[in-house]
């Protein structure tokens, strides 16, 4: 269905006390981040969860592809989520990764309690992606960004006890990271600069109420769950009263905890979804959309196993390390440098990679030569193919050519994106090239201003 149709078509309200609940296994855990930073090394190790498309690069049409599998338990939903991974700090500096605890927990909130008068509950379009929470975050809040983040003390012989940052004292069941995504969009974007703009929390709460004008589209409500094995570290304190844990981003506070989302669900299964699931427990076996389409019931909650991805970058994020892989310093305020030496690299290739001769590559699929764009006396923009639905820039840097630096690892790149609805080609160009230009600047530390 076409993002215009999608605005067009409005789904029937689910009933009410609606929702479903899909485990998901870890598929990998590794330093890449396909929103944030695509086709590069991330700046910090992720926790990811879903399809074994997942890639420095991830489009949309990577996670349909056939060979696709997930480790989600709704096998066409090959969409992954992913939160930073957790490292424990010992007395003399060194880290240890700490491990996951079972499978995740993936809600889809779509009871009409949720809406506000005449909204409606809509799936996610296809190509939409999002980003919740910030890395950076260092202290509390009370804004509904800041609601929407939220950490449980487990204790399964007792009550479990709520945090907005990370607990300060031992959680005998682990501790559990949960985050709250957006569920208000913009009905035009499908993702935004900063992965937030174009997506807004409710003007009630932070998972209801009408939306505001800005962000009109009432979307299903997603919430991720993860739970840590903290215990494990229980006697192992540096200071009994001074919680050790932080998160790979550098973060010690808890407040950085963010997660990300890329859609990868079959749009007429997840429209089918949102409007049949009417359980008031969120059990997947009884909505009618997923029939034929889960595992046997006394498998629902076992490890699959079978559904793996490659490990893309070079480097150990996992046992005693002697600091947190990338450049992450601990850091209770945000601010620290973060100058240091960084020998990791990407390995080998992936489906929606743009590396080798762009031009020969590209032609070979049908897409024409490049065609100069413009300058900004450092930059040169260049439109490898564009139609009505993909346009793919590159950004080369003085002295270089889009074939030389295509050995280099993302000194160019291709870009996907959908065309908005009403859009022609010299805007589609614009925004997309723009884009390109921004990141290969994020890269190489250049900040000045765009070619318009």
């Amino acid at each position: 269905m076409s993002l215009q149709s999608l605005i067009l078509v409005a789904l029937a309200a689910a009933p009410s006390n609606a929702f479903f609940l899909m485990p998901c296994w870890p598929i990998t855990t590794q330093r890449l981040d396909p929103l944030v930073s695509p086709g590069e090394i991330s700046s910090h190790v992720h926790q990811i969860i879903g399809g074994n498309a997942f890639a420095p690069t991830l489009t949309y049409n990577d996670t349909q592809a056939e060979d696709v599998c997930t480790t989600c338990f709704v096998k066409n939903d090959h969409s992954n989520y992913w939160i930073p991974s957790l490292y424990f700090q010992n007395a003399d500096g060194s880290f240890e990764s700490v491990d996951q605890v079972g499978s995740t927990s993936v809600y889809y909130f779509n009871e009409a309690a949720r809406l506000g008068p005449n909204e409606t509950m809509t799936p996610f379009p296809e190509g939409f992606r999002m980003l919740a929470g910030d890395p950076d975050k260092r202290t509390g809040g009370t804004d509904f960004a800041d609601q929407a983040i939220n950490y449980k003390c487990l204790n399964y012989a007792g009550s479990p006890s709520d945090s907005k940052g990370f607990p300060n004292a031992d959680c005998p069941d682990g501790v559990r990271a949960e985050v709250t995504f957006p569920s208000c969009w913009d009905g035009v974007n499908l993702d935004s600069d900063d992965h937030k703009s174009h997506v807004a929390y409710p003007t009630e709460t932070y998972q209801s109420g009408e939306c505001p004008s800005s962000h009109p589209v009432h979307l299903v409500t997603l919430l991720v769950e993860f739970i840590w094995d903290t215990h494990k570290f229980a006697g192992q304190w540096p200071n009994a009263d001074e919680n050790p844990f932080v998160w790979s981003s550098g973060d010690p506070t808890g407040f950085g905890l963010h997660a990300d989302f890329i859609m990868g669900w079959d749009y007429e299964l997840l429209s089918a979804a949102v409007e049949q699931c009417d359980d008031e427990f969120g059990v997947l076996a009884n909505c009618a959309a997923f029939d034929g389409l889960l595992p046997p019931a006394d498998e629902i909650y076992a490890n699959p196993g079978t559904c793996t991805t490659k490990d893309y970058v070079n480097e150990d994020v996992s046992g005693t390390l002697s600091k947190l892989p990338g450049c992450n310093p601990v850091d209770s305020t945000g601010s620290a440098s973060t100058q240091c030496n960084n020998d990791a690299s990407i390995n080998g290739t992936w489906p929606g990679e743009s590396g080798g001769d762009a031009s020969s590559s590209w032609a070979a699929s049908g897409a024409p030569a490049g065609t100069g764009l413009g300058t900004d006396g450092r930059h040169t923009l260049t439109v490898w193919d564009i139609d009505t639905v993909t346009v793919y820039v590159t950004a080369s840097a003085p002295g270089s050519s889009a074939t030389a630096a295509s050995g280099s690892q993302g000194e160019w790149k291709k870009r996907e994106a959908a065309a908005e609805p009403e859009e022609d080609e010299a805007a589609i160009i614009k925004r997309e090239a723009a884009r390109v230009l921004h990141g290969h600047r994020q890269r190489h530390g250049r900040r000045s201003g765009g070619l318009w």
